[in-house]
């Protein structure tokens, strides 16, 4: 079943926390698990933020913490990754990682930045699991 929602990313700082964050919103049909916020730091590529695909489908890839409290003061989240897949705005948001802490995360991809979204996801498969 579809429902009428709201799916809302916001990226802060856009690899820099000191930087203004910038806010995506959709607005559409989505399934009821899927209308929620999404709060995230987004990554750069080597070409800037949107990360190509094989199909040449731009990707934003960033960590989006838990909720939940830390792990010993740490922060565990996901390393998510979004597109717009067509002209009518519709959505696809995948996790390429879960449960990893964002310090690992952002080594890995700050390191040296995948150039593609295969590249990326492959690096955010390897990250270690948090805990």
């Amino acid at each position: 079943m579809l429902t009428k929602g709201r799916l809302a990313m916001t990226f802060h700082g856009l690899g820099d926390r000191d930087k203004p964050s910038i806010h995506y919103e959709v607005f559409g049909d989505f399934t009821a698990a899927s209308t929620r916020d999404i709060e995230g730091s987004a990554y750069r590529s080597r070409d800037g933020y949107l990360f190509k695909d094989s199909e040449g489908v731009g990707w934003w890839i960033f960590f989006a913490a838990h909720a939940r409290g830390g792990l010993g003061g740490r922060v565990v989240g996901d390393v998510m990754a979004c597109a717009r897949m067509d002209e009518e705005g519709a959505m696809r948001v995948t996790v390429l990682a879960d449960d990893v802490l964002r310090d690992d995360a952002d080594a890995a991809f700050n390191r040296i930045p995948p150039a593609s979204f295969e590249a990326a996801a492959a690096l955010a498969r390897e990250l270690p699991r948090a805990g």
